[in-house]
């Protein structure tokens, strides 16, 4: 058991040495320093190369409870450096079909059979399983709006990976390629300051992640995944919802999360990234809590109460100061101030009708 964990911690350090030399010399090639991408390239350079050397030292079919074959680790590689390529091109259209592409390579090539739709045919299981990945490859740029909310969360997602490992959750392969994701995540938010991961290339980090809740779902571990990534998912929801209300305030789909609205009315980014840095903490001890968990929905459904009430906290920061005296009693009484209106305008419309019928007569 000691030797896996010192292979672990090999892994986070070999990752986290090769991303940062090659985040240093990839600024000085004129295509990445253009695009912006030299943070983003690294990550996924960094963690793809350590994760291929690890996995040429660790793999073990039988330390799955599912049927995982190497293929399905090896086959999203061919589709992650598809949508590597289009990012370079830098058009938002030819980014999603690439993710779209990407997709169908990762589930038919890696031979993905997940059954999300119980008694349908494996063929549309396979295809809703590409929907869903696709969603949520081309939904995370709502979190890459905000720097550093989206290297923050890669930090505490792959974090939790590696814990969910440590407390003997999840399979070795799955934490030592969690171990060097993290120490490349690690290294993008150490440089997002010079380097951004933007909307453009957000998708190349969602589409890492969506392959690791594919197959944490077949290993069962689908509950503790989403308790990890519940930040990310409430915040696209939210964001989905707005733009689908169909006002002009929420055209666009990636100003329409908390974080963003809690930016725009006033709220100190440094007062933001704690929140995120919070929420994250919190994540990572209840996914832990949740690989013990009797059920599959209860930590869950806790935690996105628990998220909601801190989105609600980052809108109404401008009410934290205030006693909950004060802010009741600024309800009620904008609640008398709505009736008092609503009041006055009936009486209103009545006067104008009596007004009316008196000029027939």
């Amino acid at each position: 058991m000691w030797s896996q964990w010192m292979f672990v911690i090999v892994a986070f350090l070999v990752s986290f040495l090769l991303t940062s030399f090659l985040f240093s010399k990839l600024v000085f090639f004129e295509i990445f320093r253009k695009r912006n991408f030299s943070a983003t390239a690294s990550v996924v350079l960094g963690s793809v190369i350590s994760s291929v050397i690890v996995l040429a030292f660790s793999w073990n079919e039988y330390d799955f409870i599912a049927d995982i074959s190497l293929w399905s680790f090896f086959a999203p590689l061919i589709g992650l450096a598809i949508i590597f390529i289009a990012c370079l091109i830098n058009k938002m259209y030819v980014i999603e079909i690439s993710v779209l592409l990407a997709s169908l390579i990762g589930v038919f090539g890696g031979d993905l059979n997940i059954a999300f739709i119980p008694n349908a045919p494996v063929f549309v299981n396979q295809l809703f399983t590409v929907v869903v990945w696709f969603l949520f490859s081309v939904g995370i740029r709502a979190i890459a709006t905000l720097y550093p909310s989206l290297q923050i969360q890669g930090v505490t997602i792959s974090g939790g990976f590696v814990l969910l490992y440590v407390f003997n959750a999840s399979p070795f392969v799955l934490g030592v390629i969690s171990a060097t994701l993290l120490a490349s995540m690690y290294v993008a938010y150490l440089n997002y300051t010079n380097q951004t991961m933007g909307v453009d290339v957000s998708p190349i980090i969602g589409y890492i992640f969506g392959w690791f809740g594919l197959i944490f779902y077949q290993e069962m571990l689908i509950s503790c995944y989403i308790v990890l990534t519940m930040f990310c998912l409430l915040e696209m929801l939210i964001a989905t919802i707005r733009k689908l209300t169909f006002l002009q305030k929420y055209n666009n789909f990636s100003l329409n999360t908390i974080s963003v609205q809690a930016y725009k009315s006033g709220l100190a980014p440094i007062i933001i990234v704690k929140s995120i840095w919070m929420i994250g903490g919190i994540l990572i001890v209840f996914s832990v809590f949740q690989a013990n968990g009797v059920n599959y929905y209860s930590i869950p459904a806790f935690v996105a109460i628990v998220i909601l009430w801190q989105f609600y906290k980052l809108l109404n920061w401008e009410n934290e100061s205030k006693s909950w005296k004060d802010t009741k009693d600024e309800t009620v009484e904008d609640i008398k101030n709505t009736i008092n209106t609503v009041v006055k305008g009936i009486k209103k419309s009545k006067k104008k009708k009596t007004s009316k019928k008196r000029i027939k007569k």
